[in-house]
């Protein structure tokens, strides 16, 4: 039997591991039957890959990005984590919650804020969180917030400003947070990566 194999490596600009990528099993196998969007896109990859027109490596990236979401979206619908992030997306109840901290982790979130929206009393929610994602919600709100805060300092933000966008009260606080999750401080961590502009 004939097989295609496409190996793929993808990297993140932080130096955080990322929290999606964590949740995946070590293998996943994808029949095209369970899922014929990713053939199409698989298709138009290859195709692209054996060309040599102009935008060739945007084209790359962009259907890469497009392969990542599909074997995402996979992964969720078939249940094929139960713990980690994409756990936490496809649950019920926590998946709301999940959307709301990845989409805007610098909010004032407390314990009770985000218990709140699940109508669960603050230890009833922190267990479960920590049952389905593998982390406590303070913990993984700080792993989300200095990630964020990363691609900000990369792009040249100034730190105060850093430290408000990303939900720190002060720049002090940030930079204790920033230190506990990298062991370096936020001026030290911009000096050795370069701001993109």
């Amino acid at each position: 039997m004939d097989a295609d194999v496409l190996c793929a490596s993808v990297h993140y600009d932080s130096g955080m591991d990322n929290a999606i990528t964590q949740a995946f099993p070590g293998v996943m196998a994808i029949p095209f039957s369970a899922h014929p969007g990713i053939e199409q896109t698989l298709s138009m990859l290859f195709n692209e890959a054996a060309e040599t027109q102009s935008g060739r490596q945007v084209m790359l990236d962009r259907l890469c990005d497009v392969l990542l979401i599909q074997i995402v979206r996979h992964a969720i619908e078939k249940k094929l984590v139960v713990r980690g992030v994409l756990a936490g997306l496809a649950h019920p109840r926590l998946g709301r919650v999940l959307v709301e901290l990845l989409e805007a982790p610098g909010q004032p979130w407390t314990l009770d804020s985000m218990a709140s929206r699940m109508h669960q009393s603050r230890n009833a929610f922190a267990r479960q969180f920590r049952d389905v994602i593998g982390n406590t919600p303070t913990a993984f709100l700080t792993q989300m917030r200095i990630t964020l805060a990363q691609r900000l300092l990369r792009k040249g933000k100034p730190v105060a400003l850093v430290a408000e966008d990303v939900g720190y009260g002060s720049q002090p606080a940030f930079s204790r947070a920033f230190m506990r999750e990298l062991g370096i401080s936020p001026s030290a961590w911009v000096s050795e990566n370069k701001p993109q502009r």
